[in-house]
């Protein structure tokens, strides 16, 4: 086993971790994302005007997962009222369809 990983080191193959600082040279370049006005305002759902600190920079950071994007927990802890205004859409075609 140990001649198979000293054999492995010497070709100077693509191992993980060698250069973990450094993209490949082949490898796609990310140079600059913009967030559309809508995207943005969908992502401040439910934070009062004007926004506190830099969460409108938070909201609108390029390809990076921002959990402030997403709904989170559902109620008592819904505190943006994500799932509040899912639940408020679907309930008025409930109420109609037992009503007939």
């Amino acid at each position: 086993m140990t001649c198979t990983v000293s054999a492995l080191a010497q070709t100077g193959g693509c191992i993980a971790g060698l250069q973990p600082d450094r993209r490949p040279d082949a490898a796609p370049q990310v140079t600059e994302t913009a967030r559309t006005p809508e995207q943005v305002e969908r992502a401040l759902h439910g934070i009062e005007k004007p926004a506190p600190g830099n969460v409108e920079t938070i909201a609108a950071t390029g390809n990076w997962w921002v959990p402030l994007r997403y709904p989170g927990m559902n109620a008592p802890y819904d505190l943006r009222g994500w799932h509040h205004d899912a639940q408020a859409q679907a309930a008025p075609s409930n109420t109609a369809s037992s009503l007939r």
